[in-house]
């Protein structure tokens, strides 16, 4: 079971369970598990280290992650990105997540075994599609029923 603890709802300090009120504020704590407050947005601030910038896809696929192992980030719509890489009437909106520079390597571990995941993903679908025209295929034809390429017999 995930610990709990304690946040202030006006500054957003953690606090251990066992507090119970906030030492800068003086207002009561609220209590969240570690999971929870992962999935409560950062506020965006100038000491925050951008992990990545992408596809909105993507990024929600990394800030989901990053919630599952008790990482806050902040998420914010990159225009810069979004102007230069934009084709009229494309739905590619590109984010940039961000995080305390305290837990970037923490994020980009997770980063990392996402990108390896992927690539499992994208070589069991390359094994399951023809390498000359993408067609699928069954995997034990000798040949693509689209273009017959030779594949080899099983």
């Amino acid at each position: 079971m995930a610990q709990p603890i304690h946040i202030c709802p006006r500054c957003d300090a953690e606090y251990r369970a066992t507090v119970r009120t906030c030492a800068d504020c003086d207002v009561r704590l609220v209590r969240k598990t570690h999971y929870e407050r992962a999935l409560d947005p950062l506020p965006f601030s100038e000491d925050l280290v951008a992990v990545r910038t992408d596809v909105t896809r993507l990024i929600k696929r990394l800030a989901d992650a990053l919630a599952r192992a008790g990482i806050r980030c902040h998420v914010a719509f990159d225009r810069k990105y979004h102007s230069a890489g934009a084709v009229e009437g494309s739905a590619l909106y590109y984010h940039t997540l961000y995080v305390r520079p305290e837990r970037e390597e923490d994020a980009r571990r997770v980063e990392r075994r996402l990108e390896q995941e992927a690539d499992v993903e994208d070589a069991a679908e390359d094994e399951e599609a023809c390498p000359a025209c993408g067609a699928p295929r069954d995997p034990g034809a000798p040949e693509c029923p689209d273009c017959g390429l030779f594949l080899g017999t099983t």
